[in-house]
């Protein structure tokens, strides 16, 4: 919702916090921790301004590396995501 190239963009800061708020209160009562879905998306998606951002912070907190195994992606694709 923050990245201004993504068919999701939303414009507004306070409708992107809004939707975020939503979200967590939504599933705040799932049980946490490394590999639930629930604190993948959490972490990842939700949790700082850009997905780069977010990905090495989930790092450091779980002290894991994130791998993309998805063979659809290509390496430019892949550097794209990590802004590297």
């Amino acid at each position: 919702m923050n990245d201004t190239k993504s068919d999701f963009y939303e414009p507004d800061f306070k409708t992107r916090e809004r939707v975020k708020y939503a979200y967590h209160k939504r599933h705040a009562k799932e049980k946490g921790g490394r590999h639930t879905p629930s604190s993948m998306s959490k972490l990842i998606l939700w949790n700082k301004p850009t997905l780069a951002e977010s990905i090495k912070s989930y790092e450091k907190k779980f002290s894991v590396k994130v791998v993309f195994k998805d063979k659809k992606l290509t390496d430019s694709e892949k550097s794209k995501l990590m802004d590297i």
